[in-house]
């Protein structure tokens, strides 16, 4: 067969024949084309992916979402769609911890970045009278002109109407719960404290809650009946959980974790009575009361861990929501309904070979097309771990045979799919080693492995583990194995490659990082050795190796990105604490990057490099995006953790851009609003391809 790399090399060169190469290592002057633009929409989950913290139901057909990301979503009773509070006031970076309305027209939502609120056409920021860049937790509203929100060190602001006005209980602790019976009867809540307003002054109550204790929700049907609910934190090992789940019975505090089944924590509370209040917090379940005893609600089959819970003032439906864009309602017959996709495998690596089918890897290997997974089987012999992608009738992956036992791998291999069954292409027998890491195809005989070798040991409490000792590259060459020669020690157990990149036999890339120093490492291979390149200087950990030719490849990672011309590296310095994760040419020359904005560890930014300098060009800030790719110049996709895909549509000169991604709505959320709650298990959506 002929040698792939050569293949390779020849299509991504014409791809790309626009790129504007730099000179002597020096920066390219900056692509003359405008900056593309996409709208990006949600392929799934649907309605949308982001994690959600609070509901707030207007009525049976307007309920109100929102959630990281700057997420404001409402439903119509027929379609979800976005209300971008980002477009003007609102960093995409932003948190939104409740909502709560008096009206259509006077809506309320808050978190970390103030208060804001809905007048019917649009939202403004509202001055509370907080301080600039102050948290707000949670919120509890009697009415249109008494509302209480709780805040950072000790502070409750109060709305009678017309003005709004401050409380300080002189803590430096966060206020994470506020709850008003009335304006002399308020409860808040902090680490291990919650505290009781008499009209007068605050004191504590419920003075047996423990430290490690943080109160999440309180609620109350009556001043008799007064439930604080929280997160246990910081449990040590073999140490008994504490209380975090109280009542009040208008005399004395008790402890209600033990009639609670299988209790995590909670995060909210709602009801109508004190024979009808919901909980919800860091765990799968929700929990009902009915003013005897707790139920999990076990006809809810939840994949993620829920957050928030309203439902409408008669008690006859009630929305949950949470993470990973979670949507569940219940009816006035007690069934739940889910409105929303459950996870799905996380994505690591994505191919898009149009503008409607993107092949994916993680756990395993399928593809997304027209609204569908496919999942493509493995070979039964292997475990399946990397992949490389050339067409969608040649596509590799690195698989080992797998020791449950000495939890290492008794073999290592390198298959291929046809598009229709696998072949194996190379199968070799290793020693005492541990899953391969990386591998590269210079073509249907000939390939490199990076994999480690471990042995067996014991660590400080006696327990058997495996220990690395060093990497080794492998050379597989006409179904003979050889051991590559490495000019650079891998430092012991430090050090792992991670990405392999080759352009021919002799010109092959690797990055590594080892994990004590946390220094990036670069290595090179001229078809004798591998040798360590330091030309580039000291580097933090790298995360991603792209390119097209051996004098036209990046290198992201923490506060950098490489790129090598064929002679040098230039440098590419990203403010601190951000980094790049992810790279993708577009054939109109630009260059994009996926990577943390540092603020939030699981917030991705899409950027754009022109040649000269780094662009965070989009508003799209979702949770955990880990493969970005692209067909041609006309689309992009995104995809990551628990099964995420972002669409993006190049839009034509002229055309207006979307501030957030649009969501799309389920066809159970339709079916509810045509048919009186009537639940579908249909695994369709309706709008599911954009228009």
């Amino acid at each position: 067969m002929k040698n792939l790399t050569g293949f390779f090399h020849a299509v991504l060169m014409l791809l790309t024949s626009v790129l504007i190469a730099c000179g002597g290592g020096g920066a390219a002057p900056p692509n003359p084309n405008p900056i593309p633009r996409y709208n990006w929409s949600w392929q799934n989950p649907l309605p949308q992916g982001e994690t959600l913290n609070a509901v707030w139901v207007s009525s049976p057909t307007s309920v109100y979402a929102v959630g990281v990301a700057s997420q404001v979503l409402h439903w119509d009773g027929l379609v979800w769609k976005n209300m971008d509070i980002a477009a003007t006031q609102w960093s995409a970076n932003s948190q939104l911890d409740f909502i709560w309305g008096s009206a259509e027209n006077n809506i309320y939502a808050g978190g970390n970045g103030g208060l804001f609120n809905w007048n019917g056409s649009a939202w403004r920021k509202v001055d509370i009278g907080a301080a600039e860049g102050d948290r707000l937790f949670a919120m509890h509203a009697k009415s249109a002109s008494d509302i209480y929100i709780s805040g950072e060190r000790g502070k409750i602001y109060h709305f009678d109407g017309s003005s709004w006005s401050r409380m300080s209980l002189g803590l430096e602790d966060n206020l994470t719960a506020v709850f008003a019976v009335s304006a002399t009867n308020i409860y808040a809540g902090t680490y291990g404290e919650l505290f009781h307003f008499d009209g007068t002054s605050w004191s504590r109550v419920c003075t047996d809650l423990e430290a490690r204790v943080e109160i999440k929700a309180i609620w109350a049907s009556s001043a008799s009946d007064v439930y604080a609910v929280g997160v246990n934190r910081a449990i040590k090992e073999n140490e008994p959980a504490a209380q975090s789940a109280w009542h009040f019975d208008g005399a004395v505090w008790t402890a209600i974790d033990d009639s609670l089944p299988e209790y995590q924590g909670a995060a909210q509370m709602w009801g109508t009575a004190a024979n009808n209040v919901y909980m919800v917090g860091a765990s799968l379940r929700i929990y009902r009361y009915d003013g005897s005893t707790w139920t999990a609600e076990n006809n809810v089959n939840a994949a993620a861990w829920v957050y928030g819970v309203s439902g409408s003032a008669d008690g006859n439906s009630v929305w949950v929501v949470g993470e990973l864009g979670l949507i569940y309602v219940r009816d006035s017959a007690g069934e739940w309904t889910l409105l929303s996709d459950q996870p799905r495998p996380t994505i690591t690596s994505a191919w898009a070979v149009s503008n409607d089918k993107l092949y994916i890897a993680g756990s395993g290997l399928g593809y997304f097309e027209e609204g569908q997974f496919t999942d493509i089987a493995g070979d039964p012999d292997y475990m399946l771990s990397k992949f490389k992608f050339v067409s969608e009738k040649a596509i590799y992956a690195l698989a080992y045979q797998y020791d449950g036992e000495k939890m290492t791998a008794t073999s290592v291999a390198v298959l291929k799919y046809d598009g229709s069954s696998w072949s194996t292409l190379a199968k070799q027998a290793v020693d005492d080693m541990s899953s391969p890491k990386a591998f590269w195809v210079v073509s249907d005989t000939e390939f490199h492995i990076a994999i480690e070798e471990t042995r067996a040991a014991v660590d400080q409490n006696g327990i058997p583990i495996r220990q690395q000792v060093r990497m080794l590259m492998l050379h597989i060459k006409d179904g003979q194995m050889s051991t590559d020669t490495m000019d650079f020690a891998w430092n012991g157990a430090s050090t792992n490659a991670t990405t392999l990149l080759g352009f021919a036999p002799d010109k092959l890339w690797a990055i590594a990082n080892n994990n004590s120093s946390r220094e990036g490492i670069l290595l090179y291979f001229d078809g004798t050795r591998w040798q360590r390149d330091t030309t580039a200087g000291t580097l933090k950990p790298l995360r991603a190796l792209y390119g097209v030719a051996s004098n036209d490849f990046y290198i992201g990672g923490d506060d950098v990105l490489l790129k090598y011309n064929g002679t040098g590296f230039t440098r590419f310095e990203l403010p601190p604490t951000q980094y790049i994760s992810g790279i993708w040419y577009q054939p109109s020359g630009y260059v994009y990057l996926i990577g943390t904005n540092g603020l939030f560890s699981d917030v991705q930014l899409l950027y754009t490099f022109d040649g000269n300098k780094i662009t965070s060009t989009t508003p799209v800030s979702v949770n955990r995006v880990l493969a970005i790719s692209g067909y041609g110049d006309s689309g992009l996709f995104l995809a990551g953790d628990s099964g995420m895909i972002l669409k993006g549509v190049r839009l034509l000169p002229g055309s207006a851009a979307s501030n957030a991604p649009t969501v799309q709505t389920s066809r159970g959320a339709a079916l509810h609003a045509a048919t009186g709650w009537l639940s579908s298990s249909a695994p369709s959506y309706l709008l599911r391809k954009p228009r």
